[in-house]
């Protein structure tokens, strides 16, 4: 999974980054641009979600927080943030398959999002990251090794995700990982993606549903 980050981004677009993403063979690409108004994310999303349709359908759009925006961009799905909204309301308004996944970071949290129905969670700081700094110190792979024992659903891993640490996690039963900074922040997005899913290996648990 890549989330999106306009300062990892730098000068350059981020659908720009996104198909790279996409090009690089990303399965979810989560837009969390919280400094866009609605209009601005909407066509952004939009923009992602063909963009990923031209590209076969393979890799899904999220987006996060913001259900209006993803139903009006026919997104595939929403992420959520830990304290954002309750599940339970949100499917009678959604498709059929529409992914709805929480991020989450402690093991109560996962707890939670897995009795709740997400589809899938995603679970950090593992790593230390800037991104995440306001969310404690980091649960290291032994942390993301409880949750992932702990719970029914698919586990992405995030926080510090990159080439260094990423050997570290392999063995543990995660669905995948998510990166900002080491994909969207590299020269060459796509050989960033590529590379991380060499050194993580073959996945040993399914992610979302297909």
């Amino acid at each position: 999974m890549c989330v999106t980050d306009r300062s990892a981004a730098a000068d350059r677009p981020l659908i720009d980054l996104v198909r790279a993403a996409i090009a690089g063979g990303a399965d979810l690409v989560q837009l969390r641009q919280k400094e866009l108004g609605g209009a601005e994310l909407l066509r952004l999303a939009r923009e992602a979600v063909a963009a990923a349709k031209e590209a076969g359908g393979r890799c899904r759009v999220l987006i996060n927080d913001r259900l209006d925006v993803a139903l009006a961009a026919k997104a595939p799905g929403l992420h959520l943030p830990a304290e954002g909204l309750p599940i339970d309301p949100i499917r009678p308004h959604a498709p059929r398959r529409f992914l709805i996944g929480r991020s989450v970071h402690s093991l109560p949290e996962a707890r939670r999002a897995d009795q709740e129905g997400a589809d899938y969670l995603l679970f950090g700081p593992v790593f230390e990251t800037p991104s995440k700094a306001g969310l404690g110190p980091p649960h290291g792979p032994a942390g993301l090794r409880k949750v992932v024992e702990s719970v029914r659903r698919p586990v992405w891993a995030i926080g510090g995700i990159n080439r260094e640490t990423v050997a570290s996690i392999r063995e543990i039963p995660i669905a995948g990982v998510a990166a900002i900074a080491a994909v969207f922040g590299a020269p060459d997005p796509a050989a960033a993606i590529r590379e991380l899913r060499s050194l993580l290996g073959p996945i040993t648990r399914g992610g979302p549903p297909p």
